[in-house]
């Protein structure tokens, strides 16, 4: 294995995520993303509570498709995969492709 795969994902992670209030309607929430911007390529927004906890995740398919006046957490995945952040890019590359997920949320 090369050193770049034993390497902790914590220290190669994008810090630049997308977070979303679970109380905040799609409507809300596609005015805030229209507003301040977002990352390039976000692919999932994570849902969070008033203390920055993860709570969910939604797809941004998900997300555009919703009704308008849906609650986030309505919309949201509860089941959330997370990976630590001291976990290896190994473990990270390993659980990306078990699950068939482009992203995963470091915790």
């Amino acid at each position: 294995m090369n050193d770049q795969m034993k390497r902790q994902i914590g220290g190669v992670a994008r810090k630049d995520v997308a977070t979303l209030r679970e109380d905040s309607t799609v409507r809300q929430t596609l005015d805030d993303i229209r507003a301040h911007g977002v990352a390039e390529r976000i692919v999932y927004f994570y849902v969070v509570d008033s203390e920055g906890l993860l709570l969910g995740v939604v797809p941004t398919r998900r997300l555009l498709t919703a009704p308008l006046d849906q609650r986030l957490s309505d919309v949201m995945i509860r089941r959330v995969v997370t990976i630590p952040e001291d976990a290896t890019v190994l473990e990270a590359h390993e659980l990306l492709a078990r699950h068939k997920f482009l992203a995963l949320p470091v915790v």
